[in-house]
């Protein structure tokens, strides 16, 4: 929904239920706005593969974004809360983080993936098999995290097959969900 201007209105006139519509529709757009309840969040891209070392939690520097509602992210491997993402009269807020990328073909050994904040992990990452038969091992996973204005958020992944395996398809997003009571 989005701020439409309200009509005019002559002493006496009876309002139709439709004006009186667009009045409630804008009062309750001007209080999610005031509430921090508007959209906010980001989600970036990297638009090449990277090759990922075998046995080393590697970052991911991301290259592109696909949106960014509010200015989270400028380059590079974090993603940065935005003052304006935590209302007035909030210490934090939690945002909802989803992370998605495909590893080549190889059946040998695990991927994983985990979620950072101010270069801490988020507990529990995740960490699957690799696939069998000639298929890439594509996963992703996504957390509620509890963030204040300043924070960092980022990307690691690891794989153990013995080798560099390349990484592609990696998608990272941050989305404001609601401010933390």
């Amino acid at each position: 929904m989005a701020y439409t201007t309200p009509p005019t209105f002559g002493a006496g006139t009876a309002l139709p239920a439709s004006q009186l519509n667009i009045l409630s529709d804008d009062i309750e757009y001007l209080y999610g706005v005031a509430q921090g309840v508007t959209g906010s969040g980001v989600q970036v891209t990297r638009s090449a593969t990277t090759s990922i070392p075998a046995s080393t939690s590697t970052a991911i520097t991301f290259t592109a974004e696909v949106y960014d509602l509010g200015g989270w992210w400028s380059s590079g491997t974090a993603i940065t809360v935005p003052s304006g993402a935590v209302p007035a009269g909030f210490a934090s807020i939690i945002v909802h983080v989803e992370a998605e990328l495909r590893f080549a073909s190889d059946a040998t050994g695990a991927r994983a993936i985990t979620i950072y904040k101010n270069g801490s992990a988020v507990e529990p990452g995740r960490r699957v098999a690799a696939v069998d038969g000639g298929d890439s091992t594509d996963f992703g996973m996504s957390r509620y995290v509890s963030v204040v204005a300043g924070d960092t958020l980022s990307l690691r992944v690891y794989q153990n097959s013995g080798g560099a395996l390349d990484a592609s398809s990696i998608v990272f997003s941050v989305m404001r969900h609601a401010p933390e009571a």
